[in-house]
This record gives C-alpha cells, sequence and structure tokens, in this order.
C-alpha cells in the first residue's frame, strides 16, 4: 500500500476501536461498575500516568529502530490492554488494562505522524493531516454504531472487539506498512543506550532553543487539563442533571450513542472547510485559527455547563465536540513545520508526555471536584483550564514565523 492510504487506514482503524471502546466507556463506570465522579477519571488518570512515564523511551525508539517497529509494538499492546479492561466487570480490571494500553500508546503516539512525513514529505503530509482527520471521524461514526450495538448485548464486549480490532490492525501493518524515508542505524555502530540519550538531547536543546516549540509545550498542558475532564464528565453531566426523553422505549445506551454520532457529520463539514480554507504550511495563519478554535471553545463550554435545558446542553456539547476535532490537526500540523526529521518523533514523545502531564493534573483534580461539589460546577471550572492558552496563542501568532 502507498504510505497515505496506510496512514488513513492506520488512524480511521484506530478512531473505530477508540469509539467503540470509549463511547460507553464512562456509561460502563457510572451504571456497571458504580464509579463516583473521581473514580470515573481514575482509569484515564492511570492511563495518562503511564503514557507520561513510558512516552520519552517508546519515542526515542521510533527515532532509532524505526517508526513501523514502534506503531506495531504499539498497537497490539493497547489491544491487549482493552481486552483486559473488558473482561472482568470490577474496576481493578480498567485500571490494569489501561495502565496497558497507556504503554501501548506512547508507542503510537508522534510515531505515525513523523513516519508519514518522512515518507511523503511535510508538505503532503499537512494535507494528510486533514484528510486522517476526517477519516477518523467517519471511523469514529461506525465506532459508534458498533458500541451501540454490542452495548446493548454487554457493555463489556465493546471493550474487548475494540481490543481485538487493533490487533488485527497490527497484523496489517506487518504485511502492508512501507518504512523508506527512515534510515535504521546499522548494529555495528549502534551504541544501545547511549545512542537513545543522543536522541533525547538534541530533542530536548531543539525545544529549548525555539520558542515557539516552548509555547507549543505550555499550550498542551492547559489543553490537555481541560480536554480529560472535559471528556470524562460530559456523560456524568447529562445524566445527573437531565431527563433523557423516553421515545419507544429507547435505553441510555441508545441515546448516548445518538448524541455522539450526530455531531459528526456537523464536525466532517468544518474540517472540510478547514482544509480549504486554511493554509497548514504558514505558521501566522494555523495560530490564528487556533486561537480562534479555543475562544470559540470557551463559550461552548459554558454553553454546555449551564444550559438549563437538553437542548441547548447538547448543543454546546456538539459544538465543543467540534471545535477539539478542528484543532487536532492544526495543532499537528503547527509542530511538524518546527521540527527537524531525525528527532522528529522525539520531539512529539515530548508533547505527549506533556499532554499526559497535563491530563495527569487535571484529570483527578476536576473529578474531585465534581464529587465534592456537582458535575456542572466542576465543567464550568475546565474553562479557567483553558483560558491561559489563549494569550500564548496570542503570543505566538504576533511574533510570527520564527
Amino acid at each position: 500500500m502507498t504510505p497515505i492510504r496506510v496512514f488513513l487506514i492506520m488512524r480511521g482503524a484506530s478512531q473505530l476501536s477508540f469509539s467503540i471502546a470509549f463511547t460507553l466507556f464512562a456509561l460502563y463506570l457510572l451504571r456497571d461498575l458504580g464509579a463516583t465522579p473521581f473514580e470515573l477519571v481514575l482509569p484515564a488518570f492511570i492511563y495518562e500516568t503511564m503514557t507520561f512515564l513510558f512516552e520519552i523511551p517508546t519515542g526515542i525508539v521510533a527515532d532509532v529502530y524505526g517508526r513501523r517497529l514502534s506503531l506495531i509494538t504499539g498497537f497490539i499492546v493497547m489491544g491487549i490492554g482493552f481486552v483486559i479492561v473488558g473482561s472482568v466487570p470490577t474496576l481493578l480490571a480498567p485500571i490494569i488494562g489501561m495502565a496497558i494500553a497507556g504503554v501501548g500508546s506512547t508507542f503510537i503516539s508522534g510515531a505515525d505522524s513523523a513516519w508519514l512525513v518522512d515518507e511523503v514529505g511535510q508538505e503532503t503530509a499537512g494535507d494528510a493531516f486533514v484528510v486522517s482527520q476526517q477519516v477518523k471521524m467517519m471511523g469514529g461514526l461506525l465506532g459508534i454504531l458498533a458500541s451501540v450495538l454490542l452495548g446493548s448485548i454487554n457493555l463489556q464486549l465493546t471493550l474487548i472487539v475494540a481490543g481485538l480490532i487493533l490487533i488485527a490492525l497490527s497484523v496489517l501493518l506487518i504485511l502492508q506498512m512501507p518504512e523508506t524515508g527512515f534510515t535504521r542505524i546499522p548494529s555495528s555502530e549502534r551504541e544501545s543506550w547511549r545512542d537513545l540519550f543522543k536522541t533525547l538531547n538534541a530533542g530536548l536543546s531543539l525545544i529549548r532553543s525555539r520558542q515557539m516549540l516552548i509555547w507549543i509545550m505550555l499550550i498542551t498542558i492547559f489543553l490537555a487539563g481541560f480536554g480529560e475532564a472535559f471528556g470524562m464528565l460530559w456523560q456524568a453531566q447529562i445524566l445527573e442533571n437531565f431527563s433523557l426523553p423516553n421515545l419507544e422505549g429507547l435505553s441510555d445506551i441508545v441515546w448516548f450513542g445518538v448524541i455522539s454520532a450526530i455531531f459528526t457529520p456537523i464536525t466532517l463539514a468544518a474540517l472540510e472547510l478547514l482544509k480549504r480554507q486554511v493554509d497548514l504550511a504558514n505558521n501566522r495563519i494555523v495560530t490564528r485559527t487556533l486561537m480562534q478554535v479555543y475562544g470559540a471553545m470557551i463559550l461552548t463550554v459554558l454553553l454546555f455547563a449551564l444550559g438549563n435545558n437538553l437542548f441547548l446542553a447538547l448543543l454546546g456539547l456538539w459544538l465543543t465536540r467540534m471545535l477539539m476535532a478542528m484543532a487536532n490537526p492544526l495543532m499537528e500540523a503547527w509542530v511538524n513545520q518546527h521540527v527537524e526529521s531525525n528527532v522528529r518523533a522525539t520531539i512529539l514523545s515530548v508533547k505527549g508526555q506533556i499532554n499526559a502531564f497535563g491530563e495527569i493534573l487535571g484529570g483527578p483534580f476536576v473529578g474531585g471536584i465534581a464529587t465534592l461539589t456537582s458535575v456542572r460546577m466542576a465543567l464550568t471550572f475546565t474553562i479557567l483550564i483553558l483560558l491561559p492558552a489563549l494569550p500564548i496563542l496570542n503570543r505566538a501568532r504576533n511574533n510570527g514565523v520564527e
């Protein structure tokens, strides 16, 4: 297969798996396992803690030994973790399984986009990042449908099937994934851990030497804390503060599937507009667009958190998730504009580790607020986490290209 086709299949299949696993994951924890809001964010906290601990070494492995090997390993390990999460209906299984999945995710983080840029070049990759976001949306939509069908039988099935899809994806990558743009260090010249630390030092030195990369890392911390808390608490917000309509005896499982599915066509249209109207190779334009996206997100989160009826709350939810989806390719293109190939995966892994650090701080803290006060209050608080990103983005925009 061509690199772009492999990349799109990889992004689509992985999103299909994640959507099957996580569309009803919070409902599974809340309803079947009786989790409190704090316990609701605990598996994600474990996942991100493992990501934080293992992101750097696995990213360096991708730079020294190859992105292909790193990606195949990551999908296998994540798949095993998902299967474990759904294997036993106790809170211990999600904790153990998400810990394993967190380690697996670090082999993938940064390696997929770094592999694509090496294979096709930055200019072609920029458009592919946007297209891949659209493919992910389609995979996510199919995953929502599959999650509802499987969840109607047994919510544990959603997690087991999601894990098996990732394992199957790794087999496909073994058979079809090329790697021609990466130069592997010969065994005779390899210095083992010394080479690993050389690559790490090169990545950290590059971040310290470029103000734009420092800003990107700071923004990542705030956005990660916001995204983790919002993503885990939105289902609890609906269950706690609203009554879902009783139409034809539809269950909560079906309603949450419908809620998750409705925002997909809106987001696909927004991503198409983004691809056509935004020059992803222009630093100032990308920065300005990110600032607009996150500024609008503050308003939509307020609408979701404080809306006094179900329609207003759902409108805020759909718009917030649409804006979060639009931000992903913008951030991905922005980071890759400022990174050389030989340390690209390491830089992206550093970003991944900082992202995990932000989620580690934000998730349990906001979950604790929800447990002590209310989910509505906790979601309102997430705006304070998001706000510092705006002045940083504004400064990056005003300074232009380095």
